[in-house]
């Protein structure tokens, strides 16, 4: 993606809905707000509904899990400067840990897949390449970025149920392929 969303801490990203319904949320909001609407497959039973306007996704929606005890709900994601300090800080401030924390793709993925991959070299190798896509990204080498990002999908690939958990190797592959667009 050439665009680059991040613009500071304490920004909204992206917004994901929860929902009991995808199809009858997808056919609202498209006529509340002329969303678009397309599917990602992540290799589950249900594919990822993104949604955005003029091009851009802003969010998307998932189905409830009622094995979770999900409720249907609006998640925020927001961005912030140093994720482990915010979570350090939480006690201070009145907070809670209830999930995560977790980084959106272009937002310090690498930090993401240091927490969900649970071998130094695997984590290592992937973040490697993610650091090679934002290098080539930055120079404008658009395809270079997606040769690194596609490694990056191939090796997600290759460790899912080794090394990267089997329930995490969509959601990486998944915001890898965003970052391509």
């Amino acid at each position: 993606m050439a665009e680059k969303r991040f613009v500071g801490p304490g920004k909204f990203v992206w917004h994901e809905l929860v929902t009991g319904d995808v199809e009858k949320a997808t056919d609202y909001y498209r006529r509340l707000f002329n969303w678009s609407f397309r599917d990602i497959d992540r290799g589950g039973p249900h594919p990822y509904r993104c949604f955005g306007q003029d091009g851009v996704d802003f969010g998307g929606l998932v189905p409830v899990n009622p094995s979770l005890g999900e409720e249907p709900r609006w998640i925020p994601y927001v961005t912030v400067d140093d994720v482990d300090t915010i979570v350090a800080n939480l006690g201070q401030l009145r907070g809670e840990l209830l999930a995560g924390p977790a980084e959106l793709p272009g937002f310090g993925l690498c930090a993401l897949v240091k927490r969900w991959v649970d071998h130094n070299g695997v984590a290592n190798s992937l973040c490697v390449k993610l650091a090679a896509a934002a290098r080539a990204e930055d120079r404008g080498r658009l395809n270079a970025r997606d040769g690194s990002l596609g490694a990056f999908i191939n090796e997600i690939e290759a460790q899912d149920g080794k090394k990267v958990p089997t329930d995490k190797a969509p959601l990486l592959i998944l915001f890898a392929q965003a970052l391509m667009m």
